[in-house]
């Protein structure tokens, strides 16, 4: 993501006519920079289907792996009826404790909770 947010990035994709971003037809997804790499790296990473970030990297499978090692059945399941019965929240996996367990080592339910959400990917 980065890269993409550096000044000269940004302001070479505000100067391109809005046009030419619009995804029409048969076109894909991210057409133009698509080809701005075709050549400069492999067909199979071009043209790749869109995906979420951690997908793309390769780290969602090893987060994944490193939450069932990290959390129990026996704490999965007491912390998703606790989140469950004092916030109404569906705690949706292992990963998903994960994480939430790293916010709480900083920060309180309160401030927590409120703005939790959910992710597809999880």
């Amino acid at each position: 993501r980065v890269p993409f947010l550096d000044v000269e990035s940004v302001s070479l994709a505000l100067s391109i006519p809005p046009e030419w971003k619009l995804q029409r037809g048969d076109r894909p997804a991210k057409d133009l920079l698509r080809r701005a790499y075709d050549g400069l790296l492999p067909d199979a990473i071009v043209n790749r289907p869109k995906m979420k970030f951690s997908k793309g990297a390769g780290s969602s499978d090893i987060l994944a792996e490193r939450a069932e090692k990290l959390v129990s059945d026996a704490d999965f399941k007491q912390e998703k009826h606790r989140l469950q019965d004092e916030w109404g929240y569906e705690l949706q996996n292992k990963e998903a404790l994960t994480y939430y367990r790293m916010l709480h080592e900083h920060f309180q339910d309160e401030w927590i909770m409120p703005s939790m959400g959910t992710s597809r990917s999880l």
